[in-house]
């Protein structure tokens, strides 16, 4: 899900950005930047409780939603900022200021869920086998996610139709593990 966001918040921004090979750079940087940024300052999961990473996962689709009108205007938003300068450096500033936000911080928290789910392989023994196997699930989603929504998702929805998909598949994942929590089925 979270590289499907991705490739939406990157079709939304170079709408707006200077469509140069600048443009893709920053917003690329942003997002693995802010999954940085949340892996290094996620929560420890090693207890038996599942309940934490379906709310982190749950509060990820959410700021997907609520940060998508915000990336759906920037080009209004850029022309604003910049006003009557036209200088290159204060647009790229802009650009830089913007995706930090609109895509950085909504990536910080889309980070904290594979260390804190890997914390949970780990957990169960055999860390080796059991973080791979985390890996490994995670980047079939990754590659699964990306392909479903471009050539899927994207084409067959829209951009807000293939956000509201990817937050709802989000937030049903997360309420799931919260669920299953309360059941000691984890």
């Amino acid at each position: 899900v979270t590289l499907g966001y991705e490739i939406l918040f990157t079709r939304l921004l170079l709408q707006g950005f200077l469509g140069t090979a600048y443009s893709f750079t920053i917003i690329l940087a942003a997002f693995l930047g802010g999954l940085a940024i949340g892996a290094a300052v996620a929560p420890p999961s090693r207890s038996e409780s599942t309940a934490s990473l379906g709310a982190i996962i749950s509060a990820g689709a959410a700021l997907a939603l609520a940060f998508a009108p915000l990336v759906a205007t920037t080009p209004e938003l850029v022309e604003l900022l910049r006003g009557n300068d036209v200088r290159f450096w204060v647009r790229l500033a802009i650009y830089i200021a913007l995706s930090i936000v609109l895509i950085g911080l909504p990536a910080v928290v889309w980070g904290m869920a594979f260390p804190m789910a890997a914390g949970r392989f780990v957990a169960k023994g055999r860390a080796g086998a059991s973080l791979g196997g985390a890996y490994l699930v995670n980047t079939l989603g990754g590659v699964a996610g990306s392909l479903a929504t471009g050539f899927w998702l994207l084409p067959a929805l829209g951009v807000r139709g293939a956000l509201v998909a990817l937050a709802l598949v989000q937030a049903g994942c997360g309420l799931w593990l919260m669920v299953r929590d309360r059941r000691g089925a984890w």
